[in-house]
This record gives C-alpha cells, sequence and structure tokens, in this order.
C-alpha cells in the first residue's frame, strides 16, 4: 500500500480531487502524517475535513486512531469531517459522513456498498451545504 501512495496514480487522483474543489470555490491543503492522507479544504464560511482513503477498496478498515485524529483535527478547525474514497464505476469522489463507520471492535469499518444511501457526491455535498447557509 504505501508504494501505491508513492506512486503517480494516487498523486493524479488526489490531484483530481483537489481540482474538484476548486472548481466549487474552496482552498485545499493536503496534509500526510504518516499513513493518514488528509484534506481540509474551506471556502470562508465552511470548512471539510477529509480522510482520503485510496486505491478503492469495498471494504476499509480504518484503525481507530485515524477516526480519532480526524475527529480532534475536525473540532480544532471546526469542519465538518468525511472520508472520501474515488468510485471507480462512476469515476467521482464519495464522501461518507463519520456516523456512517462501523465500530468493529479493534477498528472502523467502512463498506462503501452499504453505505451509499448514507454518503454524498460532492455536488451533493456541496448543495447541501450551501441550502444550510440559507436557512
Amino acid at each position: 500500500m504505501d508504494g501505491y501512495v508513492k506512486s503517480e496514480a494516487f498523486l493524479k487522483r488526489q490531484d483530481d480531487l483537489r481540482r474538484c474543489l476548486m472548481q466549487e470555490n474552496f482552498d485545499v491543503l493536503s496534509i500526510r502524517e504518516r499513513e493518514l492522507y488528509l484534506m481540509l479544504a474551506g471556502d470562508g464560511e465552511t470548512v471539510f475535513i477529509f480522510l482520503v482513503l485510496l486505491p478503492y477498496m469495498d471494504v476499509f478498515e480504518l484503525p481507530k486512531a485515524y477516526i480519532w485524529k480526524l475527529r480532534r483535527l475536525a473540532t480544532r478547525f471546526r469542519a465538518r469531517p468525511f472520508v472520501t474514497t474515488m468510485i471507480p464505476e462512476v469515476r467521482n469522489w464519495f464522501f461518507v459522513p463519520l456516523t456512517a463507520l462501523r465500530d468493529d471492535g479493534s477498528c472502523f469499518v467502512l463498506d462503501v456498498e452499504s453505505c451509499r444511501h448514507k454518503g454524498f457526491y460532492l455536488h451533493r455535498l456541496i448543495s447541501e451545504e450551501l441550502q444550510q447557509r440559507l436557512v
């Protein structure tokens, strides 16, 4: 896996996410801490923090320390935390709230197929955020 995250494919996909967010007028900062790949995105009013999971798998097993770190950073930056991955067949980024993760005792599990109804694609994530601002 470490070889993948240093590969050109990983960097292209990470740049693709950055570009998608920047097209929506978000400023983006990538953060890497050991095996943790985070992206902080903000537009002046809203801040998101994403745990980027690549390459795509149907089921991800995430160490609890990763999610605790994500929650802690989200609190400090007053950001909304999400786990995100690129779904190959639809070629879109999929964002899952932390509440959709299943606690499996030693880790948190993200089953992408069973979370499809709980997650968002980028356009819906941005749209719902804009709707909340209007309320």
